[in-house]
């Protein structure tokens, strides 16, 4: 066998074994993110029932966002002529603390469940809700609206961690993505502790040595 043909022969081989190792490396890094990182990320469970905060009722209170929607057949109807976001409430998270004392110690939970529809045309809008922190985390959850223009009860909610420092400022919004308008009848703000898992359940268990 002639160098070249070595060379060629050598090349080959190394080209091969890159392939299954690349192929093992990314389905043990699926696995991992499968596993370990996707549970991390999902919204935990409440600890204890949830209680309501607030409720706002069309054409019988005022969120406080400081804006007014007209009404719409005893809805409040949002126009959106470009993609924006409306804010729908913005509270500060010391007010909350204020309602509900222990709420400043361990992880929460915020539920928002609100009645809408929606008429768009592109991409869908959003009912977001999170909290905002000058110097901090954001931690948003969204849910999209259906285009069918019938009402649906929606439902987001949202981890809030321990703040580290200053609370933070829970905010609702309907992200428009694209022109389009919703109708929103009603909605609520509800609180539960979060039922947090131990980090060492979210890892594979290691064998043990015989």
């Amino acid at each position: 066998m002639n160098i070249l043909g070595w060379w060629d022969n050598l090349l080959r081989g190394l080209e091969m074994e890159l392939q299954v190792g690349l192929a093992h490396g990314l389905a043990v890094l699926n696995t991992t993110i499968e596993q370990t990182l996707l549970p991390m990320l999902k919204v935990p469970q409440p600890a204890a029932p949830w209680q309501r905060l607030y409720v706002y009722q069309a054409g019988v209170d005022t969120p406080q966002c400081g804006q007014t929607w007209p009404l719409d057949a005893g809805a409040w109807q949002l126009r959106a002529y470009w993609p924006q976001s409306i804010p729908l409430l913005e509270l500060p998270e010391h007010y909350l603390w204020l309602e509900i004392p222990s709420m400043r110690q361990g992880d929460q939970l915020l539920l928002c469940r609100a009645w809408a529809k929606a008429e768009y045309q592109g991409l869908p809008p959003k009912l977001s809700l999170g909290r905002h922190q000058a110097w901090g985390w954001t931690w948003t959850h969204g849910v999209t609206l259906p285009a069918d223009g019938e009402w649906h009860l929606l439902e987001v909610c949202v981890h809030l961690p321990t703040p580290e420092t200053e609370p933070g400022l829970i905010k609702l919004a309907l992200e428009f993505m694209a022109p389009g308008q919703a109708w929103l009848r009603d909605f609520e703000l509800l609180q539960a502790p979060a039922k947090l898992r131990p980090l060492s359940d979210l890892f594979p268990k290691s064998g043990t040595n015989a």
